[in-house]
């Protein structure tokens, strides 16, 4: 939601390559530091995302490659588990 958030304010057109939309310099830390969170921690959600082609970055900035998916994340993360339907094998 932070990255969402932050490309409303600061992202920028991005050309770091192709499909990268907008990039927002900031560190993991500086990213921890904002969401009240550890560096590590962030790290490995970042590195996720990476791996899922939603993001790229490196020690300065981050890029979205992918909205949509990104918000599909927020958007699931919004939402209470209570009210997600049971996708458990029956």
């Amino acid at each position: 939601m932070t990255l969402v958030d932050l490309m409303c304010f600061e992202g920028q057109p991005c050309n770091h390559g192709v499909g990268y939309i907008v990039d927002v310099r900031m560190t993991h830390e500086e990213l921890a530091e904002l969401v009240v969170a550890s560096r590590p921690n962030v790290s490995a959600i970042m590195k996720t995302l990476r791996d899922q082609d939603i993001l790229s970055y490196t020690r300065g900035y981050v890029c979205v490659r992918d909205l949509d998916a990104l918000s599909r994340i927020v958007t699931l993360d919004a939402i209470p588990a209570r009210d997600l339907p049971n996708l458990s094998p029956r």
